[in-house]
């Protein structure tokens, strides 16, 4: 099996899961992909955190725990 950056062709995560990054988050190219990436898996939610860069959950925690809590919920309940 062959893998590039979208994973190995024809498989997905099979559980739910949280794709964020920050809205400044200049580390690689992180901003191209995660969109990409997140229209290619059905289970993830994908979530930009406003100011915040590569480490959102320190630059912005009140707004990265609010998206995790939300999603943790939304788990729960499905």
């Amino acid at each position: 099996l062959a893998v590039d950056e979208k994973g190995i062709p024809g498989h997905h995560i099979k559980v739910p899961f949280l794709l964020t990054h920050g809205d400044q988050d200049k580390t690689g190219s992180i901003r191209k992909q995660a969109p990409e990436w997140a229209a290619y898996e059905p289970d993830c939610r994908y979530r930009v955190i406003p100011d915040a860069g590569h480490n959102a959950n320190q630059d912005n925690p009140a707004t990265f725990n609010a998206v995790l809590l939300d999603f943790l919920a939304e788990t729960e309940a499905s």
